[in-house]
């Protein structure tokens, strides 16, 4: 029976002595289990043959030569992919710790899967490296840093939120909001508008350097839990590694009318105690938000649904009273730590 405290190591390569060749991780009383194809990998974790907590390390070869690919079997970097989907299902946070070893790995392209190591060829230095960061990954495994998405339409209300929520968990950050990545806006030739700039493509963000910024958060060692609070229109459409990243998902529901009175209000810094029912929005903005902006929210609007945690509806939090949603974080903080 598999001891539910281990830590286990999976390892994929298509040498049938590869278990021999993991001596040093297992001289570090780890369970290290082998396996020689990228499909029985997965086969192991989805039918519970291990306890997917307690996966704390996956390395693999590319799995590229043999003719798999005529085969129709999937490689190193998709099987780490995949596995990657298992734990975000099933809310296990952090994922393991990934590794490839080969010589035709290509560095970038394995960075880009989210790897967190790439080794050409040497087993010993490949093991090094994975104690080395293993075992602090064990080490303040009770101290975390928690990162909570806040993904929504623009206007309804996720800055605001945002800033009440790292107040009321006492974040020592201010929260960081996806605005800070954009690059600058890309022409486009709209079939209403004509040419006009815009902002609301996932092109316009640099997401490299979004990614190593949460990357950098992620990886701060602390004494104690921390809570980050992410914010952004876009924030769970850009790739599926950047999605996986966050704990905990949420994601505000609006109307296309609340959020383009919201957003008319803090392009022309309407003063708050002007009722909404008092402003005027104009025509020209009227079409610019209906016909770009939120027409390029509804084209990801279904995907950024399906990857929230949790979607809350205006109701939900209309008024700025937020007792349902910091209800729905304290108990999944309670999960979580």
């Amino acid at each position: 029976m598999e001891n539910h405290r281990e830590t286990i190591i999976i390892w994929v390569d298509s040498d049938p002595n590869v278990y021999h060749s993991a001596r040093l991780l297992r001289a570090q009383n780890w369970r290290v289990v082998c396996f020689n194809e990228t499909s029985d990998a997965l086969k192991a974790l989805n039918d519970g043959d291990l306890h997917a907590k307690n996966i704390h390390c996956i390395i693999t070869s590319m799995m590229e030569r043999g003719g798999r690919k005529e085969r129709g079997c999937i490689n190193g970097l998709e099987m780490i992919d995949e596995m990657k989907t298992i734990w975000r299902q099933m809310n296990i946070s952090p994922s393991p710790l990934t590794a490839v070893i080969s010589l035709t790995a290509d560095i970038e392209k394995c960075k880009a899967h989210g790897v967190d190591i790439v080794v050409h060829g040497d087993y010993t230095k490949l093991q090094h490296e994975v104690i080395d960061q293993l075992t602090k990954r064990l080490k303040n495994r009770n101290s975390r840093i928690i990162l909570i998405g806040i993904a929504g339409p623009s206007g309804c209300g996720k800055t605001t939120y945002s800033n009440h929520l790292a107040e009321y968990l006492q974040s020592p950050l201010p929260p960081i909001t996806l605005d800070r990545f954009f690059k600058q806006p890309i022409y486009i030739d709209h079939p209403v508008l004509g040419r006009i700039k815009s902002l609301e493509q996932p092109e316009t963000v640099d997401i490299n350097a979004f990614r190593a910024s949460l990357r950098d958060i992620k990886n701060q060692r602390e004494r104690s839990n921390v809570v980050v609070i992410v914010e952004g229109f876009l924030l769970f459409t850009l790739s599926d590694e950047v999605t996986s990243m966050f704990d905990i998902r949420i994601f505000l529901n609006s109307t296309q009318d609340r959020c383009r009175i919201q957003r008319f209000r803090r392009a022309n810094r309407i003063d708050p105690a002007i009722s909404d029912s008092q402003v005027k929005i104009t025509d020209k903005f009227s079409q610019w938000y209906d016909h770009l902006v939120w027409s390029e929210y509804l084209k990801r609007c279904n995907q950024q649904k399906t990857k929230a945690d949790k979607i809350f509806e205006l109701d939900d939090y209309e008024n700025r009273n937020y007792t349902k949603l910091d209800a729905y974080i304290n108990n999944r903080l309670d999960e979580l730590i």
